[in-house]
C-alpha cells in the first residue's frame, strides 16, 4: 500500500493535470466564442463564463465519463457471470419464478412500475422487444470496434493511437469510430418504436393518476360537506371573529388533501394486491414447471393436479400480508436490492407529474 507522501504526490500529480486541463477547456471556450460569427451575441457571456464552463468540462472528462465507462465495464462482467443462469431453459421456469416471488412481495411499492410494465405487455412489447434487441446489435458492433480500435497503432511507432490524443480529439475519434460500424436505420426505427412504447406508458400512468385525482375530489367533496356541518361551526367558536373568513377555505383544502391521500392509498392497496395475485400465479405455474424439469415432481400432471392454484394463491396471500406489515416501504437490505427499481419509480413519478 502507498504510503502517505507517495498518496499526497499522486493527488498532487491528479490535481495538477485537472488544473492544466481547466486552463486548456477554458483558452478553447473563449477561443470559439471570439472566432465563431453564430456566437457573436453571446460571446461576452460565454467569455464571462468560461471559468465555470471549463469546470464543468473537466469533470465530465475527469469524472463523468469514466466513471460511465467504469460502470459499463462492471455491467459486462457481471452479465458475462449472470447469463448462464437466466438463459436457455432457466429463461423459461426459474428467472420467471423468481419474478413472481419477488411481485408477489414487493410489487405494491412499486405502482408506476408495474402499471408501466402492464402497459408495455399490451401495447408495445414485440415493438419494445425488437428495439432493445436491436439496439443490443449495434451497441454489441460499436463495441466490439471500439476494442479493436484501442489495439490500433496505425503509425507503427510503438504507442498506441488512442493514447496520443487528448481528451477531445480521442472523444471525436470514438464517436467517429461509433457512426462508422452503426447502422443508423436500425437505430432510427428502434428509437421509434422505444418513443411509442414509452407514450403509451406515459398515457397509462396519466389514465391511473387521473383516477386517483378524480377519486379523491370526490371525497373531498362528500367530506366536506360533513366537515362543514360539523367541524367548522366548532372551530369558529375557537378563534377571532377576524379569522373566521379563512375557516372554510382552510377546510376545504384539508378535505381535498386527506381525500387524495385515501384515493393515493387505495391505490396504493390495490396495487399491492394485484402484484400479489400476479405474482402468486408466476410463482405457481413456473415454479411447477421449474420442479418438473428438475425432476422433483415427476407423476406431477397439470391438467389434474391443483398444486400450482394452491403455491399461487399461498404465496399471493403471504405476499400481500408482507406487503401490509411492511407499510408498502423497503427497508435494509431490500432498499439497495430494489435500488434500481426505486429509481425507475421515482422518474416515473416525476414524469407523471410533471409532462
Amino acid at each position: 500500500m502507498p504510503s502517505s507522501p507517495q498518496l499526497k504526490s499522486v493527488e498532487k500529480m491528479a490535481g495538477q493535470n485537472a488544473v492544466d486541463l481547466k486552463k486548456k477547456r477554458q483558452e478553447m471556450i473563449v477561443g470559439v466564442a471570439k472566432n465563431t460569427p453564430a456566437l457573436a451575441k453571446a460571446e461576452k457571456h460565454l467569455v464571462q463564463y468560461a471559468p465555470v464552463i471549463a469546470q464543468a468540462c473537466v469533470f465530465m472528462e475527469l469524472t463523468v465519463f469514466p466513471t460511465m465507462m467504469l460502470g459499463f465495464q462492471k455491467g459486462q462482467q457481471g452479465w458475462k457471470i449472470l447469463k448462464p443462469h437466466v438463459t436457455g431453459k432457466n429463461m423459461e421456469d426459474l428467472v420467471p419464478c423468481l419474478c413472481g416471488l419477488a411481485l408477489c412481495f414487493f410489487g405494491g411499492m412499486f405502482p408506476l412500475v408495474i402499471a408501466s410494465v402492464e402497459a408495455f405487455r399490451l401495447v408495445g412489447l414485440e415493438g419494445m422487444k425488437s428495439a432493445i434487441c436491436a439496439l443490443w446489435g449495434e451497441g454489441e458492433k460499436a463495441l466490439e470496434a471500439h476494442k479493436k480500435d484501442e489495439d490500433a497503432d496505425e503509425n507503427d511507432n510503438g504507442i498506441k493511437d488512442v493514447l496520443e490524443m487528448n481528451p477531445a480529439q480521442l472523444v471525436a475519434h470514438k464517436a467517429y469510430i461509433v457512426l462508422k460500424v452503426v447502422d443508423p436505420d436500425k437505430v432510427s426505427q428502434a428509437f421509434v418504436a422505444l418513443n411509442c412504447g414509452l407514450l403509451a406508458v406515459l398515457a397509462n400512468l396519466k389514465m391511473g393518476f387521473a383516477r386517483a385525482v378524480t377519486l379523491g375530489t370526490t371525497l373531498g367533496d362528500a367530506l366536506k360537506k360533513q366537515v362543514s356541518k360539523y367541524v367548522v361551526p366548532f372551530i369558529t367558536e375557537l378563534i377571532p371573529p377576524e379569522t373566521h373568513k379563512w375557516v372554510p377555505a382552510v377546510a376545504d383544502w384539508l378535505c381535498k388533501v386527506v381525500a387524495i391521500f385515501i384515493a393515493m392509498s387505495l391505490q396504493t392497496l390495490i396495487s399491492g394486491f394485484h402484484s400479489a395475485i400476479r405474482g402468486g400465479r408466476m410463482v405457481g405455474l413456473y415454479g411447477v414447471k421449474y420442479g418438473q424439469r428438475m425432476g422433483y415432481l415427476k407423476d406431477f400432471d397439470p391438467n389434474k393436479s391443483q398444486l400450482d392454484e394452491m403455491v399461487g394463491y399461498g404465496c399471493a396471500g403471504l405476499g400481500f400480508l408482507f406487503q401490509l406489515y411492511m407499510a408498502f416501504s423497503l427497508t435494509f437490505p431490500f432498499n439497495l436490492l430494489f435500488l434500481p427499481v426505486s429509481i425507475c419509480e421515482g422518474v416515473l413519478g416525476t414524469l407523471v407529474m410533471w409532462i
